[in-house]
């Protein structure tokens, strides 16, 4: 099962007269995510996280307790809890076994890696690498894991403002990968682009925020980019429905337009 990207959702929902406006929408899609199944329920919260919660569980079951002979179910649930509350957030397998012993429990670096392996094995997380553009080499630790669905994370933590930044990167890297990019991060020496995109010949540097309201924000982003010298087209995708700032190329684009773009 597949899960809609923005624009099948937004087409769906406009079919169905739920929703003819695409703020909303997209409001929905960032809580809800996008499998099929939640176009045939009322939009009630309670129900929606019931239904994603057991595909959720499915997953965790069939694809990696059964299949992987895991006897330590819930420590697999606190690590891929973890992952989820850190979405888009570098991280490592030894970070995660150091949290887990500050909750007074014990798990070995190889078991979180494994788990973690398993996961991205079943197609229930994503993982992209860093690639440091000063060495012109993919980096071997501290990836960043997503949500195959940011439906997901509504079902395991609920939906929270303080998430947002990491579910909108979770939705840019999901399409980007639909629309068959290969997708890495970039590692500046003092700065970090959201996501290198390349596909055949084709690159895109592309940074990701909620908004660009103060010279605080912009610089932080713009900047980023600003320290990449080639000719590849740059971008920073924000919520923003107006901004007016394309410096040294770099072109700004709202999320919800960048996602519905042919």
């Amino acid at each position: 099962m597949h899960p809609f990207s923005f624009s099948e959702f937004l087409e769906i929902c406009f079919k169905n007269s739920r929703y003819t406006d695409r703020d909303k929408a997209f409001e929905l899609f960032m809580r809800y995510g996008g499998f099929p199944g939640i176009h045939h329920m009322e939009w009630d919260d309670t129900a929606i996280r019931q239904y994603l919660q057991s595909l959720y569980n499915t997953i965790l079951l069939k694809d990696i307790v059964i299949r992987y002979s895991i006897r330590d179910a819930g420590m697999l649930e606190k690590i891929l809890e973890y992952l989820v509350c850190n979405c888009g957030n570098i991280t490592s397998a030894n970070k995660i076994s150091e949290f887990v012993k500050s909750q007074q429990r014990k798990v070995s670096v190889e078991t979180v890696q494994n788990y973690i392996n398993h996961a991205t094995a079943a197609l229930l997380m994503n993982q992209v690498r860093r690639y440091d553009l000063k060495g012109k080499r993919l980096l071997e630790s501290h990836e960043k894991y997503f949500l195959c669905d940011t439906g997901f994370n509504f079902a395991t933590i609920g939906y929270k403002k303080e998430q947002v930044p990491g579910i909108l990167e979770n939705i840019i890297l999901i399409e980007l990968m639909a629309r068959g990019w290969r997708v890495s991060i970039g590692k500046l020496p003092d700065r970090e682009i959201d996501f290198i995109a390349e596909r055949n010949s084709e690159k895109r540097y592309i940074q990701v925020c909620t908004t660009l309201l103060n010279d605080t924000i912009v610089d932080r982003e713009y900047k980023a980019l600003e320290s990449v010298s080639d000719h590849f087209p740059k971008y920073v995708l924000s919520l923003d429905n107006s901004f007016d700032t394309d410096r040294k190329g770099i072109r700004w684009k709202n999320i919800k337009d960048f996602l519905l773009e042919k």
